[in-house]
């Protein structure tokens, strides 16, 4: 079976690695808010959802066409035999489980999860997918490559900074703020903020207003 080798310099893989980190960029806001709240994706948000899975699912094929740089040598690797290797020692089994859609196997509608959504299984996959930000560790390369294509244009390097720490004073934020309703939710307490003062008949984003 003959599968294209690509290299990590390749602009169709660059193209694909920026998809994937937007997807992870959607994963920072929307896994918090999954689990801090309680709430399942519908609508547009599920087949964001659906389609975040696939992503992360054909990502793994296309590592395995990935070539990659021998630390030792310098040299261009291309044979899938030394690609698969590697790949399987290092970030595949990794790749499997944050590639597992848990959450919507065990949905809410789903048999399983509704046998066990009285032991808050459904919660707890959700949290597995906090597992795909481990993947953002392996974003420095992508860094590297765009920061070359940008080099050249400062205002562009600059809009991207400034945009980078806008996008983190947000999700620091969002995060505390799905925390720390979590919390006021938690059955260890029998009086939390949430009770004191949010009204019960406020929908999803009235609370999370309050949350911030």
């Amino acid at each position: 079976v003959f599968l294209p080798v690509v290299g990590q310099a390749h602009r169709g893989l660059l193209a694909w690695n920026l998809m994937g980190l937007g997807f992870l960029v959607t994963l920072v806001f929307s896994l918090p808010f999954e689990v801090g709240f309680s709430v399942s994706p519908n609508g547009w948000l599920l087949s964001l959802a659906i389609a975040t899975d696939t992503f992360f699912i054909l990502d793994i094929f296309v590592n395995f066409c990935t070539g990659f740089v021998d630390d030792d040598t310098g040299e261009q690797v291309w044979q899938l035999e030394k690609i698969a290797h590697r790949y399987i020692s290092t970030w595949f089994f990794i790749d499997v489980i944050c590639a597992i859609p848990f959450d919507l196997m065990i949905g809410d509608s789903s048999p399983v999860g509704v046998e066990l959504g009285s032991f808050k299984f459904l919660r707890f996959a959700r949290v597995t997918k906090v597992a795909r930000l481990i993947k953002l560790m392996r974003t420095s390369e992508l860094k590297a490559r765009v920061d070359m294509l940008t080099e050249a244009k400062p205002g562009l390097v600059f809009a991207i900074g400034l945009l980078q720490v806008v996008v983190l004073l947000c999700a620091i934020t969002h995060w505390a703020a799905c925390a720390w309703y979590m919390v006021g939710t938690s059955s260890y307490y029998e009086t939390t903020w949430v009770k004191a003062f949010v009204p019960e008949e406020a929908d999803i984003w009235e609370k999370y207003v309050y949350a911030v």
